[in-house]
């Protein structure tokens, strides 16, 4: 899905299709998208800068929340497709033999 396409969704579409991206914290996107206000997100840039902005206004309690909706780094634990492939780019799949 392109940025275009993202933002030709309505609310619960968008939450949808991107809500997963945060751990699974739906929140996040239902914010980002309200930070739209009725204007296209020209980027992907712009749309993780809404998204950025929204978590840094969050009080310390749904901070904390996001962050431990946040699977153990370095556990076998089941974790998702996307937080696989980013902790094998920041090395975590590494064997240390």
């Amino acid at each position: 899905m392109n940025i275009d396409e993202l933002n030709s969704l309505d609310r619960p579409q968008f939450v949808g299709a991107i809500g997963w991206v945060f751990e699974h914290s739906p929140w996040v996107a239902e914010r980002a998208f309200d930070a739209r206000r009725n204007r296209a997100f020209p980027n992907i840039e712009a749309l993780h800068e809404a998204w950025s902005r929204r978590l840094r206004r969050r009080n310390r309690k749904e901070q904390l929340a996001l962050l431990r909706a946040h699977p153990d780094l370095g556990t076998r634990a089941r974790i998702s497709s996307a937080s696989a492939e980013e902790q094998a780019g920041a090395g975590l799949k590494r064997s240390h033999t």
